[in-house]
């Protein structure tokens, strides 16, 4: 007895179209799980419909944690209240991106930027989508720049030395005030000068010389003789 088996072109072309969909579908999560970003999905209600691994680690959390949750029960305290106030904003304004501290599950804190923005289907709010970079490491960073620069601005003004930068043109970036004392003019006079305004005996190929060294070997000691304003 011979048996055939077939489909017809509507059955092949609904399977075609469902095993496309299921690629489409296992390449996206694919694509997502191996982001360096967190992303953070929640539906009209604010209940965690997805979240990839990244997310869930920034938190010290695991996905299975955080779907199905709540997105205030999973936010503390003022956190919780900003993220409230975002997505009625987001309702009617569309997309923003904001910096968050957020509390871990083992209580440490860490400083996340989100960029969220609304979903809508046929007109009707059905959630909202965040993309999210841990930014705490390069937040401290930039915190402690900014603390070491004015530790040695203080330095430098209160320095019983003289002292200025300049860049490798020899343009002058930066003078304390007892250097101003010294040469009689003002800070904002030198900031306008070069070294070879200021150099009373070191001119044309010594200055040069100079800073080539400096240039080469990134530092360079010698002694120079300056001339002051009213000279």
């Amino acid at each position: 007895m011979n048996t055939e088996v077939g489909m017809s072109n509507s059955q092949a072309v609904d399977a075609n179209s469902s095993f496309s969909e299921s690629k489409f579908s296992l390449d996206f999560h694919t694509l997502v799980d191996s982001l360096n970003e967190g992303i953070w999905v929640i539906d009209k209600d604010s209940v965690t419909s997805f979240v990839n691994p990244r997310m869930a680690e920034m938190l010290g959390l695991t996905v299975h944690e955080m779907v199905g949750k709540n997105l205030f029960s999973i936010l503390k305290e003022p956190a919780a209240n900003r993220a409230r106030k975002s997505i009625e904003r987001q309702k009617s304004s569309g997309s923003e991106q904001r910096e968050f501290t957020f509390e871990r599950k083992d209580g440490s804190k860490l400083l996340l930027s989100l960029k969220t923005g609304p979903l809508f289907n046929n007109g009707e709010y059905t959630g909202a989508i965040a993309a999210v970079q841990n930014i705490t490491s390069a937040k401290t960073a930039e915190e402690e720049l900014v603390k070491s620069e004015q530790r040695h601005r203080a330095i430098l003004r209160t320095a019983m030395d003289g002292y200025w930068t300049a860049d490798l043109n020899g343009r002058l970036l930066e003078v304390n005030q007892t250097y101003c004392q010294m040469s009689g003019y003002s800070e904002e006079e030198l900031l306008s000068m070069n070294v070879s305004d200021v150099e009373a005996i070191e001119i044309g190929d010594l200055a040069a010389q100079h800073m080539s060294e400096i240039r080469k070997m990134g530092e360079h000691r010698f002694n120079s003789r300056h001339r002051r304003k009213d000279n």
